[in-house]
């Protein structure tokens, strides 16, 4: 029995000599998808209005790229009852897709469906763990964004081709010298039709 135990030390003595820990291991960064990049840029914290009908109130979104640059976590509403996270990665075809952690409870999966004028449209996957014909859930989901702007008399407007809501929703004509801008439209489903919708407008200063 002794003999026995010793030598199952010796093997376990040699394992751990010779086997990596998963920590030391070289893993190059993952690039992903022009569009996972994309989202990779909006790395840090945005300010701004959060829109839902006749009223207007403070927001903030933080964005972490996590997990090797193969994935980035949306914090929006930080802080509040109304806390939200989406993870942002690309499927098993190198498609950007979402999962949204709501507030209200449950977690729909969305894919990116469109990109175009500086504006990421997203739609409601099957995938996803819930009826969207009986459950309440967020369905659609937009992204639109301005690059940097080095004069502040450039016309959002003539920027943004889609997102017509949130132009008039906050009627921003100028960003300042060294802002961003970004902007997203969230599509709450209710007994299968659209029942609310929630704009926000953020800026961050580099």
């Amino acid at each position: 029995m002794k003999n026995i135990l010793l030598g199952f030390l010796g093997v376990v003595l040699i394992l751990s000599g010779s086997t990596k820990t998963f920590g030391s291991m070289d893993i190059p960064p993952i690039q992903g998808s022009a569009e996972l990049q994309k989202l990779k840029s909006f790395a840090g914290e945005w300010s701004g209005k959060h829109k839902e009908g006749d009223q207007e109130m403070d927001a903030v979104v933080t964005y972490e790229v996590t997990s090797n640059g193969s994935a980035v976590v949306e914090k929006l509403l930080s802080g509040t009852p109304h806390e939200m996270v989406t993870i942002y990665y690309d499927d098993k075809n190198g498609k950007l897709a979402m999962t949204h952690f709501c507030a209200i409870g449950n977690h729909p999966q969305m894919s990116l469906t469109s990109t175009k004028d500086n504006q990421f449209d997203f739609v409601f996957s099957e995938r996803s763990d819930l009826d969207p014909a009986t459950d309440d859930h967020m369905h659609a989901f937009s992204l639109f964004f301005i690059e940097l702007f080095l004069s502040n008399s450039k016309s959002l407007a003539g920027n943004i081709d889609a997102g017509e809501r949130f132009r008039v929703s906050f009627n921003r004509k100028k960003l300042n010298k060294g802002e961003h801008q970004l902007g997203q439209e969230w599509t709450l489903y209710q007994d299968g039709k659209p029942a609310q919708i929630s704009i926000f407008d953020f800026i961050r200063k580099i």
